[in-house]
């Protein structure tokens, strides 16, 4: 599970440069997370999207996450993309890609994406 967290926040790094069209959001579950732990996660991981803590539990209650990480992509609220496997970011990346020059147009790109993880 370190080894899959460490994995998803490395690709989202790499997306999130990537991919400046995309609205990205990292929610951080509230169990033994705070302000301090979040912090250090930040810096460890050179985290430079926005991160915070989902403390109503709201986010993953809305989208069902059970396991993390899960990267969730949305578009008007609406999932359209989720994966929780990141032990082949190299084969993700393309598919995200794809994705979204598939879908390429002004509401796609600008989805919020939601990435939910774990690791402190």
């Amino acid at each position: 599970m370190s080894a899959n967290c460490t994995n998803a926040q490395q690709l989202v790094n790499t997306l999130y440069t990537d991919n400046p069209q995309i609205n990205w959001h990292g929610i951080v579950s509230r169990l033994w997370t705070g302000n301090k732990e979040l912090n250090a996660y930040r810096e460890k991981h050179h985290i430079q999207h926005p991160l915070v803590i989902d403390t109503s539990g709201d986010v993953f209650l809305k989208y069902g996450v059970k396991r993390v990480p899960t990267l969730i992509l949305t578009r008007n609220g609406k999932e359209i993309f989720r994966e929780t496997d990141f032990s082949h970011t190299a084969a993700l990346t393309d598919r995200i890609k794809a994705f979204y020059s598939r879908k390429a147009s002004k509401d796609i790109l600008n989805t919020p994406s939601f990435i939910n993880t774990a690791e402190h």
